[in-house]
């Protein structure tokens, strides 16, 4: 067990509590005095492998401060790296890939995927505010983001689980493709508002709705096309996707081509057991291949369609 203190100690104990020591003796030349420890990461790959970040900011000091060790503290690195100024509160180690770290700030998310040498920030639409606590969902490879005063977050890490050296050295890599799930979607407003949450309403946003087909391609490519085949080889659906270098992502609704058989139960929307677009005019369930072609390369990955409650039940409110 870790633990840090907001004046800057750090202890370790090795029998759940009955003694501790304290490991901030041999901190890197230059490593602030009495900064709070806001975070304290423990490996779950190596058991002597350990993530600190300092928060200085009540001490007027903006900058951001995150340390690893390799020996259960007795010697520390310094992996600030390449991260902007901001405060650093909170800390996460990818649940895959021990190269791949998150880092909450007061500007937002950052990420590494070479453990700390070199920091991204995730943009998209996450607001600019501070994020105070990282947690990751592993079942569902989710990182969810709290931030203050701008709600909580949520997206896909997936893919970073394998941005290893040699995968981001292929020419293409298709990264694992995310079980999909047809869901049931029901919709009751029952007679008021406050028979089903009070004062308040809630509406969600969900994510598209499928699977995300994502990949990297080391260079541009002048075109990109996806196949998706039954179990069969039969294709029964064919995208076009984004040729420019880095990763892509294209999202497949469970639809099939407009001229390729299509299978699967359930009534219509009107019926209230469709999809999207009813769940009788999506693929049916069971396991596909997904290949991605682009520059005379191709890569190919299972994926899998399951019904709603299969392996776990989810839940998927509409707007």
């Amino acid at each position: 067990l870790w633990a840090g203190a907001d004046d800057g100690p750090i202890w370790i104990t090795e029998d759940q509590g009955g003694s501790w020591t304290q490991v901030d003796g041999n901190m890197p030349s230059g490593t602030p005095k009495q900064y709070g420890v806001a975070e304290i990461e423990a490996s779950r790959f190596d058991a002597d492998v350990a993530y600190v970040v300092l928060d200085g900011h009540t001490l007027d000091d903006i900058k951001p401060y995150v340390y690893r060790t390799d020996d259960r503290g007795q010697t520390w690195t310094e992996i600030t790296g390449d991260l902007p100024d901001g405060p650093t509160y909170t800390i996460r180690e990818d649940t895959i890939n021990p190269q791949v770290l998150y880092v909450g700030t007061e500007f937002g998310v950052h990420v590494t995927i070479d453990g700390g040498g070199h920091w991204a920030r995730l943009n998209g639409d996450l607001p600019t505010s501070p994020v105070r606590a990282l947690a990751i969902q592993h079942r569902d490879r989710d990182l969810i983001a709290g931030t203050f005063g701008r709600s909580i977050w949520v997206t896909d890490i997936r893919a970073y689980g394998e941005m290893t050296p040699e995968n981001l050295q292929k020419a293409l890599h298709l990264f694992e493709v995310e079980a999909a799930t047809k869901f049931n979607i029901r919709v009751s407003y029952g007679n008021t508002i406050e028979e089903l949450n009070g004062d308040m309403f809630f509406r969600g946003e969900n994510p598209p709705y499928g699977t995300m087909i994502e990949y990297h391609l080391r260079a541009p490519a002048a075109s990109v096309r996806i196949e998706i085949r039954n179990a069969a080889g039969g294709v029964v659906r064919t995208l076009e996707g984004s040729g420019r270098a880095g990763i892509n992502r294209v999202n497949w609704d469970l639809k099939p081509d407009p001229r390729a058989p299509r299978g699967g139960t359930g009534r219509g929307r009107r019926g209230g057991r469709g999809g999207p677009s009813g769940l009788a005019s999506q693929v049916p369930v069971g396991t596909y291949r997904v290949t991605v072609r682009a520059g005379g390369q191709s890569s190919t990955r299972q994926a899998v369609v399951r019904a709603e409650g299969d392996g776990v039940k989810q839940v998927q409110v509409r707007k």
